[in-house]
């Protein structure tokens, strides 16, 4: 069983003609949608040379057919997100894994994810820089609401664990 359907296929359908290979997509013999590659002349007037593929899939129908309950699809939020990179310095030898669980566990209801995207070891010290994505549930937020976080984020890990910010 896969993803709760206890059947799943892809199947090579020509219903699309501006995709090539076209598939259709099926769940317990109902077909869900279709996905493939857009053809070159599309593709041509996007002012591109990279391929883009493009997927349709009814939400309804596949959440019907999924049989573990636990699974579900979320919407995808209404209001728009950003994000700030911060560069914290340490000693070579701190553990960044100890920042990385506290930021997952901050208390701040705006700090939606927090991503390591970067190391960089010195002789002495460890540059790490993590990228902060903020979001609010019911409202598009402020740069001085982010830039609030920011401070206070940054305050914290100074405090907590002996580092320095990178300005």
């Amino acid at each position: 069983v896969h993803f709760g359907f206890k059947s799943f296929s892809f199947v090579e359908s020509s219903e699309c003609s501006f995709l090539n290979p076209c598939v259709s997509l099926t769940v317990n013999n109902e077909k869900i949608g279709y996905a493939g590659r857009v053809i070159k002349g599309i593709v041509d007037r996007c002012h591109t040379d990279k391929n883009i593929f493009v997927a349709e899939i009814d939400i309804a129908l596949l959440n019907k057919h999924n049989e573990k309950k636990d699974i579900y699809i979320k919407e995808p939020p209404k209001y728009p997100g950003s994000y700030r990179d911060i560069t914290l310095i340490s000693a070579k030898d701190m553990q960044i894994s100890a920042v990385e669980t506290y930021l997952k566990k901050y208390p701040l209801q705006i700090l939606e994810d927090i991503q390591l995207i970067d190391i960089f070891e010195a002789k002495e010290t460890k540059n790490s820089t993590f990228r902060l994505y903020f979001r609010h549930l019911e409202r598009t937020l402020r740069d001085k609401d982010i830039d609030k976080a920011y401070e206070d984020i940054t305050s914290d890990l100074v405090k907590n664990f002996s580092l320095r910010v990178l300005v």
